[in-house]
């Protein structure tokens, strides 16, 4: 999809006057990066699924670990899972081949999908909120600030930013906007985020920290542009802040720019990244 989308921004850029060349000459190659990294794929599953005798080799642990999350990259997309994950190991090299290497990883990485949805439709459920929870989900709005974004905004800011009062709009806000949460088995939300249809933004993505990490944010948003392409949304955009960035890059969302907004509230200057994503029919 991200071929599609690069696409359609370069034809975007060659209608606007004066001729923004640098975008549109970024849009292409990332559009040849893409065509060859589908062209690797493609050869690569094809080795997989042939019979040979086994090659050893000197390999890399982690560049095989980065191929096959890659190879994976589709279905965790399909599924609305977002993978995180941090190659640390002292010495990565070790001797092998790499065919029965991968197929072995790549097995991994099915099984692991196939838990996480397991466990995700036991216990979690996508539904949309009522106005009475509005001073819950402002309590998950703020424990989501105040733990993921200590690291780049300093305490004043963020404890202005969270006050346990919530503000008289925010019921409005729920009532009047397609306004999603994730619920426990009873019923209880934890994660939430919503589509601003004066916008069309993406907004209030936030979970509660003990919840992070269980793909509750991927699956809300998958749920957002379900609901943006039902009300004719060609476009999706979002400000995030340094902290998530990568999340919604992984999402979909490309950066468009890095932008400072004032927040009222915070009563300061927020460094955060303006992004969007390309809705393609049928994604």
């Amino acid at each position: 999809m991200s071929i599609v989308s690069n696409a359609g921004a370069s034809l975007r850029w060659l209608n606007r006057n004066p001729l923004p060349i640098e975008n549109v000459r970024t849009g292409l190659e990332e559009i040849i990066r893409e065509g060859q990294r589908a062209g690797k794929v493609i050869r690569s599953l094809q080795s997989l699924t042939r019979r040979q005798p086994p090659v050893f080799e000197r390999l890399n642990l982690h560049a095989l670990l980065h191929h096959i999350v890659t190879l994976s990259r589709n279905e965790l997309e399909r599924q609305h899972i977002a993978v995180d994950y941090r190659l640390q190991a002292a010495n990565s090299l070790f001797c092998g081949d790499s065919v029965q290497i991968q197929q072995v990883l790549l097995n991994l990485v099915m099984n692991a999908i196939e838990a996480i949805l397991f466990n995700k439709g036991a216990r979690m459920t996508i539904r949309l909120a009522v106005p009475e929870e509005a001073e819950t989900l402002w309590q998950i709005r703020n424990a989501a600030i105040q733990h993921g974004c200590k690291t780049v905004y300093s305490s004043e800011v963020i404890e202005a930013w969270t006050p346990q009062t919530m503000p008289d709009n925010y019921r409005v806000v729920i009532a009047e906007n397609p306004f999603y949460v994730a619920v426990t088995s009873e019923n209880i939300p934890v994660a939430s985020g919503y589509l601003d249809l004066r916008t069309g933004s993406v907004e209030a993505i936030f979970t509660l920290p003990q919840w992070s990490g269980k793909g509750l944010a991927s699956a809300i948003i998958a749920v957002l542009k379900q609901e943006a392409r039902r009300r004719g949304f060609a476009r999706l955009t979002l400000a995030s802040t340094p902290n998530a960035c990568r999340f919604y890059q992984q999402q979909g969302f490309r950066v468009v720019r890095e932008n400072r907004h004032y927040s009222k509230m915070a009563r300061a200057d927020l460094r955060c990244f303006d992004m969007e994503c390309e809705l393609t029919p049928g994604e």
